[in-house]
C-alpha cells in the first residue's frame, strides 16, 4: 500500500484522484480537508494499492 498526500484546489484534487484511480486501487480517500491557515488549497489523503 502507498499513502499519497495531495495539496491543491478541490477541483485539481478531484482530477488527481480520478487519474490515480486509473492506475491504482483506491483503498481509502479522506476527502478534502482545510489547512489550518486561510487558503483555498485543500489536503487530501489517499491510500492506494498497485493493481496486479
Amino acid at each position: 500500500m502507498i499513502r499519497v498526500r495531495l495539496y491543491a484546489l478541490p477541483e485539481d484534487n478531484n482530477a488527481a484522484v480520478a487519474a490515480l484511480a486509473e492506475v491504482f486501487d483506491v483503498l481509502d480517500d479522506s476527502g478534502d480537508r482545510a489547512p489550518r491557515g486561510p487558503s483555498r488549497l485543500r489536503f487530501r489523503y489517499l491510500t492506494v494499492r498497485i493493481r496486479t
